[in-house]
């Protein structure tokens, strides 16, 4: 009974906030929410979702504000730090949401920690480059495949190269 009301209470005290620009792309749901104990994951947890999904859709400049009575789900706090620790940004996430990634934090941490950048993307849209995955920005990343590279060896081919052949000339020494 003490559990069921603790986390009765925890649900009723939690409230999320923003501090963000006007013209915010996302924003909670107005009213009360509650988590449902006894209802699907989804539902047990959905105060600490809608936590996640409001750290996820920051904006840049923005601040979050937690007010909780609890802040007791790892995924939540973990989501905060890993962020910060991996230099991700509002400015950052929002660059790339710009450019057409939604991308969860683990996804956004890989593509910073290999050193994608918004511009680095934007130069290789620029190039015709515009459905590349996350995986195969990391990937030509990673195989210091630049945007000035990828000009010459096109210009040198007559065609656009795809991205697997741009990295397999990086790896032979030929971009």
């Amino acid at each position: 009974m003490l559990t069921r009301f603790t986390a009765a209470l925890a649900s009723a005290l939690t409230a999320v906030a923003l501090v963000a620009t006007p013209a915010m792309a996302w924003a909670p749901a107005e009213g009360p929410l509650f988590n449902n104990p006894k209802g699907s994951l989804a539902a047990k947890y959905r105060l600490q979702l809608r936590i996640e999904k409001a750290i996820r859709n920051a904006v840049p400049g923005s601040k979050i504000r937690i007010s909780t009575y609890l802040l007791d789900r790892r995924a939540s706090s973990d989501a905060l730090i890993n962020a910060r620790d991996h230099g991700i940004t509002p400015d950052y996430t929002r660059a790339l949401r710009d450019l057409g990634y939604r991308l969860e934090i683990q996804d956004l941490v890989r593509a910073r920690d290999h050193g994608v950048t918004p511009d680095y993307v934007k130069e290789l849209k620029s190039l015709g480059y515009d459905q590349l995955s996350i995986d195969d920005l990391i990937a030509l990343r990673d195989h210091g495949v630049t945007p000035d590279k990828v000009k010459r060896a096109n210009a040198r081919a007559g065609s656009k190269l795809p991205p697997d052949m741009l990295r397999s000339l990086a790896d032979g020494g030929s971009l």
